[in-house]
């Protein structure tokens, strides 16, 4: 999805259409409770682990996601296209600031980087 995000961007420059992936990091849902129980029933303690995490507080705020979605809608994103945004690690607050050196750079981006 982040090369396909990256590929739309560059193919749709210069049009007034900008194209992210938003990563909204792991959200306390029903899916999780499932998950997590599923994994307790199975036997797989590091599955269970990561779903008491996220079930107990430790997840992403679905406000966190909801506050980048709209920030990537709006004016204030300007030309940000072609990168991937966690509304967990990402500074939502400070985006609009760093555009230009964003854009200027691969940051946010998945690269392959060769192992000379």
């Amino acid at each position: 999805m982040v090369r396909l995000t990256e590929t739309l961007a560059l193919e749709l420059e210069g049009s007034n259409i900008q194209v992210n992936a938003l990563g909204p990091g792991s959200i306390h849902t029903q899916m999780w409770e499932e998950l997590r129980d599923g994994a307790q029933t199975a036997g797989d303690p590091q599955l269970y682990a990561l779903g008491q995490r996220v079930t107990s507080g430790g997840g992403a705020a679905i406000e966190q996601a909801t506050a980048l979605a709209v920030f990537l809608a709006s004016e204030a994103s300007g030309p940000l296209s072609g990168r991937l945004i966690s509304a967990v690690t990402d500074d939502i607050s400070s985006l609009s600031a760093r555009i230009s050196r964003i854009m200027s750079s691969d940051a946010l981006t998945l690269r392959r980087v060769d192992l000379h």
